[in-house]
């Protein structure tokens, strides 16, 4: 993955902030929010998140989101992402996650035809941050879940069978 050494110099048609857990409240999803929001702002280019509690943006105005029921995955997100993309004519995203889930929200992007960057900001907070016990995700609730339970298990199917992954993340 390449780092954003000056991101100021890359053209992005809009902010993609992913959660890490959830509620909207944990610290986790705090720190992506306001680095989204920050984003959003400084580069002047609409944010868009889904569903619409996974984040607290409250009356932003170039806030954009998309509603979806059931669990919260990554391939809903990007899925609810390209659907608004066709319409507004998005293709370059600027991807604000925390450091675990910068992989799966990269390739996932990237196979749903975006061009995608990782934001590097919330690589500067501690591993241990972007885990918390009162998370409703059970994977984000520590690292050795996150990897041992969820994410490695994911790596190994996804390469296996992508197209099962998919399914099973779009319930």
């Amino acid at each position: 993955m390449r780092a954003l050494a000056d991101s100021s110099l890359e053209p992005y048609d809009v902010v993609f902030p992913l959660n890490f857990g959830a509620p909207a409240t944990i610290p986790a999803n705090l720190a992506i929010a306001e680095i989204a929001l920050r984003e959003s702002r400084r580069r002047d280019i609409p944010l868009f998140y889904a569903p619409r509690d996974i984040f607290d943006f409250g009356d932003y105005p170039q806030g954009f989101f998309k509603d979806f029921s059931g669990y919260i995955s990554t391939v809903k997100q990007v899925r609810a992402l390209a659907d608004t993309a066709r319409e507004r004519s998005w293709r370059s995203v600027l991807v604000i996650a925390a450091p675990p889930h910068r992989w799966r929200a990269l390739r996932d992007l990237r196979a749903a035809g975006f061009v995608a960057e990782v934001d590097d900001s919330p690589r500067q907070l501690p591993r241990r941050f972007w885990y918390a016990k009162e998370s409703e995700h059970k994977q984000t609730t520590s690292w050795f879940r996150w990897w041992f339970t969820w994410e490695l298990p994911a790596r190994v199917v996804i390469f296996a069978c992508r197209r099962c992954y998919e399914r099973r993340a779009s319930r």
